[in-house]
């Protein structure tokens, strides 16, 4: 299956809460105005069942909303995913629009097809000039510096482990590095490192900028910690990436992206594309990747955050210190936190 192509529509198939009672959402109260319904989809709108997914796009629909999936999977990944739950009786809509990719891609449904949207892409590139194979250069020169390289007595450690040989072999631009390239999504629009414990990130982001700044690339970041349980279902080729002396002490392991563009990118081209106001712009998210989305509160969009968000994105969130009309922090985990999120904002 082509990730660049044209695709069929698959339709048979406790943190400190804000006190809900003060969220007053700004947009969404207007039947006639237009609006946007963007979701997260692992952990968030997938996270729900058959009646509660249903209810949240009839709530979009109702309101004259275009639904909006924004995810860090594929196109593939996103249809087989939408496969698996048509077999256990969920069904997950075909969406008027897909980013994904964390915002590398934007699909638009067309009679029922999902069609790549060129100039989306083509703006990405004139704005930034990224070029995967570049950034790989950049990167694998910056990591196997001194600075980054594992010390004598780390790498005796790494000599010891009882699969170095494939370690070695599965990483040989990387191997003696604290920094990694490896391919979950892999795509010329998004490089993916992992991040050793003990680099210094903010300044290796520093670095690394300036480079590619130096033959014309602009990049963005996007940093995600997987936990041990994520990472322990990572293929063969990412265990060995991801290996003892890489991961944290509780066995997690950051990732860093340098791509083009986030979340937020995808959101701010279908704005324009639509004429659609910030405060009628709801987006959910539970992860790392979704912080650029929240961020746009700032900007009068609306933001719901599941229970199950990860903690930085919990911290982002809870720190909003002049958007809290536009931010909802859901007691519940998923889709239900999302119908929570929505109700009010509804309501309201």
């Amino acid at each position: 299956m082509k990730i660049s192509g044209i695709y069929p529509n698959q339709q048979t198939i406790n943190v400190n809460h804000k006190k809900n009672n003060q969220i007053q959402f700004s947009g969404w109260q207007k039947l006639e105005s237009k609006c946007l319904g963007i979701f997260d989809l692992d952990n968030t709108l997938m996270h729900g069942s058959h009646e509660e997914i249903k209810k949240i796009i009839e709530l979009v629909s109702q309101r004259n909303g275009k639904k909006v999936y924004a995810t860090g999977n594929t196109l593939e990944q996103v249809l087989n995913k939408q496969k698996a739950m048509a077999s256990e009786g969920i069904n997950l809509p075909t969406p008027d629009y897909l980013i994904s990719n964390n915002g590398q891609f934007l699909y638009e449904n067309i009679d029922g097809f999902l069609v790549k949207d060129v100039q989306y892409e083509a703006m990405l590139k004139n704005k930034t000039n990224f070029d995967g194979e570049k950034v790989f250069e950049q990167v694998k020169k910056l990591a196997n510096a001194p600075k980054y390289k594992f010390s004598d007595q780390e790498y005796n450690k790494l000599t010891q482990l009882a699969n170095f040989k494939d370690i070695k072999a599965s990483d040989p631009d990387f191997y003696k590095s604290k920094v990694t390239f490896y391919k979950w999504s892999p795509s010329a629009f998004m490089s993916e490192y992992f991040i050793a414990s003990g680099v210094n990130i903010k300044g290796f982001k520093k670095e690394i900028q300036k480079e590619l700044s130096d033959i014309g690339i602009k990049t963005k970041f996007i940093e995600s910690l997987y936990p041990k349980k994520i990472m322990d279902k990572c293929p063969t080729s990412i265990l060995l990436q991801s290996h003892p002396l890489r991961r944290h002490a509780d066995e997690s392991m950051t990732a860093m992206f340098l791509c083009p563009a986030d979340k937020a990118d995808g959101v701010e081209y279908l704005k324009r594309k639509l004429n659609i106001a910030y405060k009628e712009i709801l987006m959910c998210g539970d992860d790392d990747n979704d912080i650029s989305m929240a961020k746009l509160s700032a900007k009068g969009a609306n933001f719901i955050a599941v229970n199950n968000a990860s903690n930085r994105l919990r911290a982002f969130c809870s720190n909003v210190k002049n958007n809290i009309d536009s931010v909802f922090m859901s007691q519940y985990e998923g889709a239900k936190g999302i119908l929570e999120g929505m109700r009010k904002l509804i309501n309201n």
